[in-house]
Formats: C-alpha cells, structure tokens, sequence
C-alpha cells in the first residue's frame, strides 16, 4: 500500500504503525495530512484510534480501509472521513487520493 500511495506523486508516505499507540503516537507527532486506519489491528484498537485522533485540535483526514464492510457504519459514526473494503473498494481509495488537495499546513504526508 505505501508503495502505491508513493506512486501517486501527491503524498510521502512518513510512517507506519503496529499497534494503536503507535499510530496515535504518530499522528500526534508527524501530524499527516491523512490517516489511513486499518480497524483490524493487532491490538484490537482501531476504534480507539480513530476516536482519539478525531479529538486532536489538527486531526487528519481519516481514511478507513479494512477487509471487513460490517465496520463501515460504526467506523463514519465514530468520525471517519472515508471508508473502503480493502478487497472491493481499493481502486477507490487510490481515485481519492488522486483528487485530495494536500493542506498546506500538514503537508504532503500520509501515516498508514
């Protein structure tokens, strides 16, 4: 995935994390321009992420891309900007991040 969204040519991917404090440490750190959430994630913390980034003063564009569709509607009311099925929806996600205009104060910076 880091590999296509470099491709792109519009974001730097600047990190990855493992577990759920990893990725808010990150966010909180890096300050990315977009997210992009897996809600599976080892530490069963997806959800805990999202919340938590969603209440920073800057968060990012949240971006939730995960295997499992029945997380879709929980995952937007829990404040996430997108949702797609990794193995549906992929060529969407890479279509919107062709049309995202980068926020100039954030950067160009995607944290996967």
């Amino acid at each position: 995935m880091a590999t296509l969204i470099n491709e792109l040519g519009r974001f730097e991917v600047v990190g990855l994390a493992k577990t759920g404090a990893e990725a808010i440490d990150g966010v909180a750190e890096l300050m990315p321009a977009v997210l992009i959430l897996d809600m599976a994630m080892p530490d069963g913390k997806g959800y805990d992420v999202l919340q938590a980034v969603k209440q920073q003063p800057s968060a990012p564009l949240i971006i939730v891309l995960t295997n499992y569709p029945a997380y879709r509607q929980r995952s937007l009311d829990a404040g996430a900007d997108y949702f797609f099925d990794k193995s549906a929806e992929l060529d969407q996600l890479l279509l919107l991040l062709e049309r995202i205009k980068p926020d100039a104060s954030a950067g160009s910076q995607i944290l996967g």
